[in-house]
């Protein structure tokens, strides 16, 4: 039995409702996805950028876990916190694991549970630690053998103006973003059930490409539209930030409002041909 899969198992016996492991890929400056027990919501082989922030103090520079009882206390850290909230999940922990030997070594990846808010109570951490501990040998070994691969893959060649197509999507809103730096990404979340009509989260004009950039590399759909009152066309109000996967796309602007410029995404663009 894979490493991963025993631990999922085992994690979940605990209360555990979302599993990943992650590889720390310093080189890239990418958290890569090994293993997920939500493949629709977080793909295997995604990733995320590296950020050296206060998450990267407490998990991959002081080798502790990292501990979340509350929404508030990871949406700083992490861009698909509204995913994460939408899914029924309230609270996380990331645990580190650092290869093994007489000698601890650096920081290979991290395993990162979730389940509802105030679900890691110290004693319930402890119970998770020593699992992650217990199978710490087997997950060197599987995380060492993903970053060696990574390592000894040849970089394709790329052209100094060839962009992704994401990268292309993204350009026009970011570039609108930075023409309007004091307009707020007022982020909208569709699914089966349909459109909460209020937003998610309000992001600063800054935030927006990079939010956006992540939802899309893990499969999500966007729709993206500068927004001003009707009759004040000159005056932009806001961005409005639609993401989805299943269900219909988002409604049309409520009277009152006019669309500015706007921009259309789905999954399937991903692979479209240059």
């Amino acid at each position: 039995m894979s490493p991963y899969v025993d631990l999922h198992t085992r994690c979940t016996a605990l209360g555990t409702r979302l599993f990943t492991v992650t590889a720390l890929d310093e080189v890239a400056g990418l958290h890569r996805r090994v293993y997920t027990s939500h493949p629709v919501e977080y793909p295997l082989s995604g990733t995320k950028p590296l950020e050296r922030d206060g998450w990267y103090g407490t998990t991959i520079t002081g080798g502790k876990t990292f501990v979340a009882n509350t929404p508030p206390e990871f949406e700083r850290y992490f861009f698909d916190h509204a995913l994460i909230t939408s899914l029924g999940l309230g609270s996380c922990i990331n645990i580190p694991v650092q290869q093994d030997g007489p000698i601890l070594g650096p920081i290979l990846g991290t395993v990162n549970l979730l389940a509802e808010a105030m679900h890691f109570t110290d004693d319930r951490i402890s119970a998770y630690e020593a699992l992650v501990t217990d199978a710490r040998s087997a997950l060197c070994d599987a995380l060492s053998q993903v970053l060696r691969d990574q390592s000894e893959k040849k970089p394709m060649a790329r052209r100094p103006a060839e962009t992704t197509p994401i990268e292309a999507f993204l350009a026009r809103l970011a570039k609108v973003a930075r023409k309007y730096p004091e307009i707020e990404g007022l982020v909208f979340w569709g699914g089966a059930e349909g459109w909460n009509p209020s937003p998610s989260e309000e992001l600063e004009a800054e935030e927006v490409a990079f939010y956006a950039e992540g939802l899309l590399i893990d499969g999500f759909n966007m729709d993206w539209t500068l927004v001003a009152e009707t009759g004040l066309e000159t005056e932009a109000n806001h961005l409005r930030l639609c993401f989805w996967q299943d269900g219909d796309p988002p409604p049309a602007l409520l009277s009152g409002w006019h669309a500015v410029d706007g921009g259309h995404w789905t999954a399937s663009d991903m692979h479209a041909p240059g």
